[in-house]
């Protein structure tokens, strides 16, 4: 397996991935022009020629950076593309010097595995729970509410703040 940058011609595959776990009420679903339009953010991961999985690494104003969209094929699951894509993501958020890593998650088990702790919501600056609420605002209206108090868990790597 190899994790690379996104280029232009792998926009495909990294729809078709997030696609394929739309069922997964873990991941917010991104209109198709999303990644579009933050391609660069992206890292994928190819194996036997084909991406098996996806990462965005989003970078807000003021020093902070989300690791969102981590979705690997189903066909690919439990082979560790999910861990390859973390470590490689939060290893690119490292290289910008942020103020805090971040994400969110209906998962925070696994992701207390790769050393992410909860975190209050509070914390963050107004402007990105702003456009997290427009997120959450683009998913289907039965996992609304479920995102804004329900299963979804903020938390941040510890290390760098």
């Amino acid at each position: 397996m190899t994790i690379v940058p996104a280029r232009w011609e792998d926009l495909p595959a990294i729809v078709d991935t997030l696609r394929a776990n739309r069922e997964d009420p873990s991941l917010f679903q991104q209109p198709p022009r999303q990644p579009d339009h933050h391609l660069r953010e992206f890292l994928i991961a190819w194996e036997d020629d084909r991406v098996v999985g996806c990462i965005q690494v989003h970078t807000y104003p003021g020093g902070s950076v989300e690791i969102l969209a981590v979705a690997v094929h189903p066909s690919a699951q439990g082979r560790g593309v999910g861990t390859a894509l973390m470590d490689a993501a939060v290893a690119r958020a490292r290289t910008l010097a942020p103020e805090r890593i971040w994400l969110g998650t209906a998962k925070p088990g696994y992701f207390a595995r790769h050393g992410f702790e909860a975190m209050s919501r509070w914390t963050l600056p107004l402007v990105v729970l702003l456009g997290k609420l427009r997120r959450i605002a683009q998913q289907p209206v039965a996992r609304w509410l479920p995102a804004l108090f329900g299963r979804h868990v903020l938390m941040r790597l510890p290390a760098v703040e």
